[in-house]
């Protein structure tokens, strides 16, 4: 299951509790950036897939820390300088990417073109971004999400498939009609 990033990032209110300059910091976005998402968190649609994921690592890491050290005496700044780690499982841009491999695509029942339609991307900059995923962590989040969900929908297809399928199969009276 993927995590809805944008929507995470979107509902999280930190600007009170911690400065833009600690987050701009940690996450390496400008603060005018974060100032201006803050305004209008509706700008965060076209934001860099990058910037969403770095601020929800953020988030995470808020997190942890409300859940963990929120009534010790240490800071939040002390627990980001500290460096703990959280898991990055980037499940979204690995999906992006996988589902515009070549590979992936031919061992699916899908094409460029049909990923394309039901995505409302366009298929030339498909191609530009199967050619050179690196380009996928530039653009909209909300586009990496939509390619990623995509997938998802692709692989529930085929499972589903295959287990119709191996049912025929397994069952030697089958005809395409329930006999009664």
């Amino acid at each position: 299951m993927l995590v809805n990033e944008l929507k995470e990032v979107k509902t999280f209110k930190v600007e009170r509790t911690v400065p833009l300059k600690v987050i701009s910091q940690y996450t390496k976005i400008p603060i005018v950036t974060l100032r201006k998402w803050i305004e209008d968190n509706e700008r965060l649609d076209k934001a860099r897939y990058t910037s969403i994921h770095k601020m929800y690592l953020f988030k995470l890491q808020y997190d942890y820390y409300l859940n963990h050290f929120l009534d010790s005496s240490i800071s939040f700044e002390a627990i980001l300088k500290k460096g703990f780690i959280i898991a990055d499982s980037d499940n979204v841009l690995r999906s992006a990417k996988l589902l515009l491999d070549e590979k992936y695509l031919s061992k699916s029942n899908f094409s460029l073109k049909k990923i394309s339609e039901e995505t409302g991307i366009d298929y030339s900059l498909l191609k530009r971004y199967q050619k050179d995923p690196i380009k996928l962590e530039t653009i909209a989040w909300t586009r990496v999400y939509r390619l990623a969900k995509a997938k998802e929908a692709i692989d529930m297809v085929d499972a589903f498939s295959d287990a119709i399928f191996k049912r025929m199969l397994d069952n030697d009276n089958y005809c395409g009609r329930h006999r009664t």
